[in-house]
């Protein structure tokens, strides 16, 4: 079994798109190589606050900021100032754990 990098950003800004979706902005301090369909915690002050489908990655030009942009599908009601003011950070949900139940074990339920 193969583990990925956990995807952990600390979120500088966010901005709220006509189309819905938020774009979250800040630092990614770890990630797998695709970021695309991931799901995602929303962490402030140490609160999970939501849970979130990141989109993808939205690029800013070469040279231009060490942040990057990652898009959520859908309206994440935190404001700018809010995300400022406090420890802001997107990081992936942990990996759940498979359950597996011998049939026989179910015989008893039936």
């Amino acid at each position: 079994m193969t583990h990925q990098a956990p995807f952990v950003m600390h979120v500088a800004d966010v901005f709220h798109l006509a189309d819905g979706r938020t774009v979250f902005v800040g630092e990614v301090l770890s990630s797998p190589p695709r970021i695309q369909g991931m799901r995602c915690q929303l962490v402030i002050d140490g609160e999970v606050r939501d849970h979130i489908n990141l989109e993808g990655e939205m690029r800013f030009s070469p040279n231009q900021t060490t942040h990057r942009a990652i898009s959520a599908n859908k309206p994440i009601p935190v404001s700018s100032e809010e995300i400022r003011k406090s420890r802001s950070t997107l990081r992936s949900d942990p990996p759940t754990q498979e359950v597996f139940v011998e049939t026989a074990d179910l015989a008893g339920l039936a």
